[in-house]
């Protein structure tokens, strides 16, 4: 039935006959399907002249009844029709009311396993894990293709299998102390995360909704969802807020030692502005540079160029050369910073201060060591050096001790006549590599 319409499921007319679908309105049906048993003798198109359905079957008789499920919803109608007079029309009721009794409780259980036929497609088919456990042995007694599948086992395998069989962080009296309140339905149901194993011994991570159905036929539910790649990226999204955190702290620590380097001392408030902008930028540079390469892994030879570049506009004169190499995020943040200190005091004072100045900067890897690496920076041309200056700059001491500290060796300052070189000759960090 729907709304105003119904759909025969049987018809016989002097033999089976096809099904069909017909209004319910101003028919005598209308009135069965109210919840009343009908019975017209005869005159059944008179009484119902608007049913044109009765006419074109020549009906002139009518008995209704109708089909009830054990609930007493109506769930659809019996109907006999006659082309003659019925004689003894109440007997006839007491007939179909029979007869409709017996086809309302076939109607009621073939539309249940009709139901149940749909549902348990629904359960098989589903991609979540169903598993339908005994209350008392334990023992699997359904599992749906999702969860065989997964778990690599057969249906009859897993009939021998309780749910600690599968959940190695739990014992048997464990779990059995876990869901026994569920059977008073104290919780109403537990959802818990844990692992299950395979039949090959490899382990998923699973998040559990459990569930006791009591009854007749009471059994333990549960639906359980395959959360491996959730926690993969629950984990790598962990990692990722840790590395921002880690990284913000180091950012601010540099910005911090910067600040009190440049602003300690007695210089012209504006010169100091600048200065301290001038080391951001390079800073900013060299950040810049490791987000291109998703903050793993960045080249000397972009570090180097990028640094230099932002730092003056004189970077044609500066020459480079080397094997690629790859730097880590730390081991690039502290070349560049010296990188900016070093051409910054060459534009000052140094090479590239005069027209006729240059910067040489070439690192090798040496000899018979992957790891071994040398770094020079070279300038010629510039204004001769009578030495080392009196006392050594935030800039100097940086380069030292920064470069030091990240090469595990000593910084060579040599202040020649013709200019100055740095030299560095140490270990390339193990999370740097050659390209």
């Amino acid at each position: 039935m729907h709304e105003n319409k119904v759909r025969t499921i049987a018809v016989w007319d002097n033999g089976p006959g096809e099904n069909f679908e017909y209004d319910l309105e101003f028919t005598p049906c209308a009135n069965v399907i109210n919840d009343s048993t009908c019975g017209y003798r005869e005159g059944i198109t008179e009484l119902f002249p608007r049913d044109n359905l009765l006419v074109d079957m020549g009906a002139e008789s009518y008995v209704g009844a109708p089909l009830r499920s054990t609930s007493g919803e109506v769930l659809g109608l019996l109907a006999v029709l006659d082309d003659s007079p019925m004689k003894r029309v109440e007997a006839i009721i007491e007939i179909v009311e029979i007869f409709a009794a017996r086809a309302g409780a076939e109607l009621e259980r073939s539309a249940a396993a009709s139901v149940n036929e749909r549902l348990g497609k629904i359960v098989e088919d589903s991609v979540s894990e169903v598993y339908v456990f005994d209350p008392d042995t334990f023992n699997f007694l359904l599992v749906n293709r999702g969860a065989r599948t997964n778990l690599g086992y057969t249906m009859e395998e897993l009939r021998q299998l309780t749910p600690w069989d599968l959940k190695p962080e739990f014992s048997r009296e464990q779990f059995i102390e876990m869901v026994e309140p569920l059977r008073n339905a104290n919780p109403p149901h537990y959802s818990f995360e844990t692992v299950h194993m395979r039949k090959d011994g490899t382990l998923y991570n699973v998040a559990v909704q459990l569930q006791y159905i009591g009854g007749s036929e009471s059994v333990f539910y549960a639906s359980i969802t395959d959360v491996t790649e959730r926690q993969k990226k629950d984990d790598q999204l962990k990692l990722l807020v840790n590395e921002l955190n880690h990284r913000v702290k180091n950012t601010l620590a540099i910005v911090q030692s910067l600040s009190h380097q440049t602003f300690s001392g007695d210089g012209p408030r504006e010169s100091q502005l600048q200065t301290f902008r001038d080391r951001l930028s390079a800073l900013a540079a060299a950040h810049n540079l490791l987000t291109q390469g998703a903050w793993e892994q960045t080249s000397l030879a972009a570090v180097a160029e990028k640094t230099i570049g932002a730092t003056c506009s004189l970077a044609d004169r500066v020459r480079m050369s080397g094997p690629p190499i790859q730097l880590s995020p730390k081991t690039a943040v502290t070349l560049a910073m010296a990188l900016h200190e070093l051409s910054t005091n060459a534009v000052k004072y140094g090479a590239l201060s005069t027209d006729g100045g240059q910067v040489d900067m070439q690192w090798s890897l040496m000899r018979d060591s992957t790891n071994a690496i040398e770094i020079v920076w070279r300038e010629s041309g510039g204004p001769r050096i009578s030495g080392p200056p009196s006392r050594k700059g935030f800039g100097m001491r940086m380069i030292e001790l920064s470069l030091g500290q990240e090469f595990g060796c000593d910084v060579v300052m040599s202040f020649r006549p013709e200019g100055l070189e740095c030299t560095i000759n140490g270990t390339l960090p193990a999370h740097g590599r050659p390209q």
